[in-house]
């Protein structure tokens, strides 16, 4: 079973994987990007880091 997550996304709380939040800030990333925004981009590709190390850690075990 995968560990749960708790984010906060506006007003809205969610339980996610870390795989799922892995791909929201990737997804937020590329679109950051595509908005020529990169200091925005940078921050979101390094929360994507975050949650694929965390991921991968939780496959080890």
């Amino acid at each position: 079973m995968q560990k749960k997550h708790l984010s906060r996304f506006g007003e809205i709380s969610e339980f996610r994987t870390a795989d799922s939040l892995q791909r929201f800030y990737s997804r937020l990333g590329h679109d950051a990007e595509r908005a020529k925004d990169h200091a925005l981009a940078h921050t979101y590709f390094q929360h994507a880091d975050h949650y694929a190390k965390l991921e991968k850690a939780e496959k080890q075990k």
